[in-house]
């Protein structure tokens, strides 16, 4: 039977211990360091969660003040074009007849021609649509002085740069066309004509009707396009298309003619399509009267 030496087994037991206790101290020290980044950790989480709060109630704030704003200018949009209906009514009422007695028995006096009088014909539209990317929304449907109906098309697009959608703007595309009763009762638009000079007709046509419509348009006979411009624009923001002609009345004053189009796209909270308010105002010369 092998037997060790007192003093070597007393040593053994001392190491073995001493390796126990550093054991149990690096454990100990493992354990208060996990605890500390289970406590950062949470500390990060819940403050990650305060601030991903905080965000969403201001971005739910900014999209209902973007909201807001965007009925405020529609609404203004609106009531520009009635006031402008309404201008045009109280003008083609002014020479109206005289209501006393006296004024009735005085003779007639011929009023010299108001040479300051811009010789135009202006058309007004209001629409209000929420329209998909690429779809089309329709007013207009006049009855011009040329005797041709005229509509007005309006088309949001998505906006990219470098292969990438730029989630807060707008490229807006707008067609002014002009064409007979015949042509349009053939491209299925008869629904909007209307015989006032103010409209609030709107439709939409999805993107292959769109298509298709102004191809045909433009292969028909007596159809012209008066105009087709494109705009960017950030969502929400008031833009304008115009494309026009400067004049001159006899006096100096200037006048316009061609269409003018205000509008405010506001794309929808799912990103799926596009908040249309549409002010359209169509400016036609009309020939001077012979002397």
């Amino acid at each position: 039977m092998t037997t060790f030496p007192k003093a070597l087994l007393t040593a053994t037991v001392v190491a073995a211990v001493g390796v126990g206790i550093y054991e149990a101290i690096q454990a100990s020290r493992l354990r208060a360091q996990i605890q500390n980044l289970q406590e950062q950790q949470t500390r990060q989480i819940q403050q990650l969660q305060r601030e991903r709060d905080d965000l969403a109630r201001q971005l739910a704030a900014l999209r209902e003040e973007n909201q807001r704003l965007a009925r405020n200018t529609a609404e203004l949009l609106k009531l520009r074009g009635e006031v402008s209906r309404l201008r045009r009514e109280v003008n083609a009422a002014a020479p109206g007849r005289p209501d006393n007695a006296a004024a009735q028995n005085a003779p007639p006096v011929v009023a010299p021609a108001p040479t300051n009088a811009p010789p135009v014909e202006t058309y007004s539209a209001t629409a209000h649509a929420l329209v998909p990317w690429g779809a089309a929304l329709v007013t207009g449907g006049w009855k011009t002085p040329s005797g041709k109906r005229a509509l007005v098309f309006a088309v949001p697009k998505r906006v990219e740069h470098e292969n990438r959608v730029l989630a807060n703007q707008v490229q807006i595309q707008a067609w002014v066309v002009e064409a007979p009763d015949e042509a349009v009762g053939r491209l299925g638009l008869k629904q909007f004509n209307t015989d006032d000079r103010f409209s609030t007709a709107a439709g939409l046509l999805a993107s292959d009707q769109r298509e298709a419509i102004l191809q045909a348009a433009k292969d028909s006979e007596g159809v012209d396009v008066l105009s087709a411009p494109t705009l960017t624009t950030v969502s929400g923001r008031q833009a304008q298309v115009q494309v026009v002609n400067v004049h001159r009345t006899p006096s100096g004053e200037e006048y316009l003619t061609g269409p003018v189009i205000d509008l405010i796209p506001t794309i929808s909270p799912d990103g799926q399509s596009v908040q249309m308010d549409v002010a359209a105002q169509l400016h036609y010369p009309v020939p001077s009267p012979r002397e």
